[in-house]
C-alpha cells in the first residue's frame, strides 16, 4: 500500500490506499456517515450503518478511487474530485436517508456533484 499525507485534515497520520487492482470491503461495527450540513436543510444527524444479510460493507478502497462508503456506494467520492462531477450519492444500500427523503440528493442537493470540502474521521474510544 502507498502511504498518502492527509493534507487536509492534520497532516499528521498516513492514510492508506491499496496498490494495483486490489479493491475490497472493510468492515467496521462503529461506522456511520454524518450529514453536518446538506442541500434540504435537515439538522446535523448520523446515519447509521445498516447491515445488509450478515455483509459489513462499510468503507470500499480501491486505488483509484477517492473515499467511499457502503455496499452501493452509499457515498463516493471520486479522485481528484474537486475537477470532475464524477462524486455521487446513492443513500440506501447501507446507510439510509432520513424518511421522506430521496436517497440520491439528501447529501448534496443533487445525485452527481463536485464537493467543496469532504472531511472524513477516524473515532478512537477509550476502553
Amino acid at each position: 500500500m502507498d502511504d498518502l499525507m492527509h493534507d487536509d485534515v492534520d497532516r499528521e497520520r498516513p492514510l492508506q490506499r491499496p496498490s494495483g487492482g486490489s479493491t475490497r470491503y472493510i468492515d467496521d461495527r462503529d461506522d456511520f456517515l454524518f450529514s453536518l450540513a446538506n442541500k434540504v436543510n435537515v439538522k446535523p444527524l448520523k446515519l447509521a450503518h445498516g447491515r445488509i444479510a450478515g455483509r459489513a460493507y462499510s468503507i470500499y478502497t480501491r486505488y483509484d478511487y477517492g473515499p467511499t462508503f457502503g455496499g452501493g456506494h452509499d457515498l463516493y467520492i471520486s479522485n481528484h474530485a474537486n475537477s470532475n462531477s464524477h462524486s455521487h450519492t446513492d443513500l440506501g444500500h447501507t446507510y439510509k436517508a432520513p424518511p421522506g427523503q430521496q436517497a440520491n440528493i439528501f447529501l448534496a442537493g443533487t445525485h452527481y456533484f463536485v464537493p467543496s470540502e469532504v472531511e472524513t474521521f477516524y473515532l478512537v474510544t477509550k476502553k
